[in-house]
């Protein structure tokens, strides 16, 4: 279908929150103790304070730590993060190929920085660790070439396609009545605004100079099952690969527009297609991270809150109980003479409490006495706390900043450390690189492609999947096992070389090859390593070298030499009288 009816977009809409709605529960209890802000009920009033349930911050505390650690250790925007590479391996290897993939992602990253990404990311792993999903849209922009959108969870639902990629996305969103008429609306040839492409309540309001009137909008995005690249028409949206589909769904709170027998207005003002916008795209737009995907699902499950959450509401009602035992404790209820209903009791220090005779045996004491168990009960709220640290990971983004101070500790300690704590996240991490990190670098490079700002590719590359490498942090600890082995064996072919006095177990080794495997897995940049053709001339020049240094010392020995016999004296034990018999003299 390259252009689907209002009806069957309306359907597919229905379909998909459908499903979300059996998500939505889990969701909105997992903000409610965790981060209340995050989820978006549909009619809440914003900025109205939604803490009241959380009495223990520690979950919150702890997804700070993770929000940061997963920003600055999988794409910190003080370093890059990521190099390009070609999936064909022969051209892969190519320096010159090298280079220029290096340009064009040092290009990708100047866009990256200048764009709101490192803005967005952020709040897609806040996201992922309170619901183990997200989204945000990657939109084109004039000036920077594309920019960031983040949705709030609870007012999109996504599905996936059979290799388990996002490929078709709706939201619901409110607009006001002047940004639905700049956003959408038409000026007639004499300036006037075109109310035939607007929905006839929307003028009723503009023209009551309501501006500020809300309406809740629709969108669907789906991919366009007749595109054809080769009658790609950049002019045309209906001919790109994906469709987005914009409409009203209704005005305010009470006022629904008129409803049809498909489920939504019957009026004909929109004719013939009711919708708002359609859009094209020449990639999906919206991004979706997850944090772990079960088969034949499309949202992620088993993040950090869902692990945690037991133990996040029991600390809630433990932290209630130990604040009531000091408070009791501090403050105990009283008992004492009914004479003293006629005076004045003060518990205060220094308060004076008067009792006549009858009542001063009596007293004010305690009603009970009490024995919280405070101790106990702070062991219980310790463990709870740290499963909570262990379920989002706070020992492994707290790793260098526990207070734990060792100088003796080396760079290789450190190194496997990292990467013996990084064996817990690595099924995650692979999950939202595919999710997030390689669909901003392949949409990056296609806006860019399509807005002229990037260079074009060498006829090399044509056709070729330009895929990304990552090189941050998270991905650098990964890689410590294969880049310590391979340091382990050098080092030992050097020490069997050693031992043996045998120089030719160092050719075991093919040099050049393993260094240049080495500095591509330290991520080293291209620019700085000599190409196939560079190193064969150096190697050429460094022989030749070698041989100029050798013939001149040469020369020069033979040269000593002569001196010497010249200056030597027959008869005198001198060189001469060594070879005089040789020479027959």
């Amino acid at each position: 279908m390259s252009k689907i009816d209002f009806t069957q977009a309306y359907a597919l809409r229905n379909s998909m929150r459908q499903e979300l709605s059996m998500y939505l529960p889990e969701w909105e209890l997992a903000a409610r103790f965790v981060s209340p802000q995050r989820f978006r009920k549909p009619g809440a009033r914003l900025g109205a304070r939604k803490d009241h349930a959380i009495i223990n911050g520690q979950a919150g505390l702890s997804l700070r730590t993770f929000q940061s650690g997963m920003s600055n250790g999988a794409t910190p925007r003080s370093r890059p993060w990521f190099n390009l590479v070609s999936a064909n391996k022969a051209k892969a290897s190519s320096t010159l190929i090298k280079r220029f993939l290096s340009e064009r992602q040092q290009l990708l990253n100047e866009k990256f920085q200048k764009s709101n990404l490192y803005t967005v990311l952020p709040l897609a792993y806040k996201d992922v660790g309170v619901f183990s999903n997200s989204a945000f849209a990657m939109l084109p922009h004039a000036t920077m070439g594309f920019y960031f959108y983040p949705y709030a969870v609870g007012t999109y639902a996504f599905a996936c396609d059979a290799l388990g990629d996002t490929n078709m996305f709706t939201r619901d969103f409110t607009m006001s009545v002047q940004q639905v008429v700049k956003e959408f609306g038409k000026l007639t040839p004499s300036g006037h605004i075109d109310w035939t492409t607007l929905p006839a309540w929307v003028q009723n309001e503009w023209k009551a100079v309501r501006y500020l009137s809300t309406m809740t909008m629709s969108q669907l995005m789906i991919p366009n099952a007749s595109y054809d690249p080769r009658r790609v028409n950049p002019f045309d949206q209906t001919t790109k690969k994906f469709q987005a589909y914009t409409w009203a769904q209704s005005f305010g709170a009470n006022n629904i527009p008129p409803q049809s027998s498909s489920g939504f207005r019957s009026e004909q003002s929109l004719n013939p297609d009711q919708f708002l916008k359609i859009s094209g795209y020449s990639y999906f737009p919206v991004i979706t991270p997850r944090w772990e995907v079960q088969a034949e699902e499309n949202y992620g499950v088993d993040g950090p809150t869902q692990m945690a959450l037991s133990d996040v509401m029991a600390l809630q009602t433990k932290e209630k109980f130990r604040l009531e035992a000091i408070a009791k404790l501090v403050k105990p209820p009283m008992v004492g003479h009914a004479s003293l209903r006629r005076h004045q009791a003060s518990i205060l220090a220094g308060g004076i409490t008067y009792v006549d005779d009858a009542g001063a045996q009596a007293g004010f004491k305690p009603a009970y006495e009490m024995d919280p168990k405070l101790s106990e009960l702070l062991q219980t709220i310790e463990q709870d706390t740290a499963r909570i640290k262990e379920c989002y990971f706070e020992h492994l983004f707290s790793m260098f900043s526990s207070g734990e101070q060792k100088t003796h500790v080396t760079t290789v300690e450190i190194q496997e450390k990292a990467g013996e704590k990084m064996s817990a996240l690595s099924p995650v991490v692979a999950q939202l690189d595919r999710d997030v990190l390689t669909k901003v670098i392949e949409n990056g490079q296609i806006m860019l492609e399509e807005a002229r700002m990037i260079p074009l590719r060498p006829q090399e590359l044509m056709g070729e999947n330009l895929a990304p490498e990552y090189i941050s942090i998270l991905a650098q600890a990964q890689k410590v096992s294969m880049l310590a082995s391979m340091e382990r064996g050098i080092n030992f072919v050097t020490s069997v070389a050693n031992a043996t006095q045998d120089k030719n177990i160092l050719r075991l080794i093919k040099a050049e090859e393993f260094t240049r495997e080495y500095l591509d897995f330290v991520a080293i940049d291209p620019k700085f390593v000599a190409d196939e053709a560079e190193y064969k001339e150096i190697q050429a020049q460094g022989a030749a070298n070698d041989k100029a240094q050798l013939d001149a010392q040469n020369q020069k020995t033979e040269a000593e030499t002569l001196k010497t016999l010249s200056q030597a004296e027959f008869g005198k034990n001198s060189a001469l009288d060594t070879m005089a018999p040789e020479a027959g003299i």
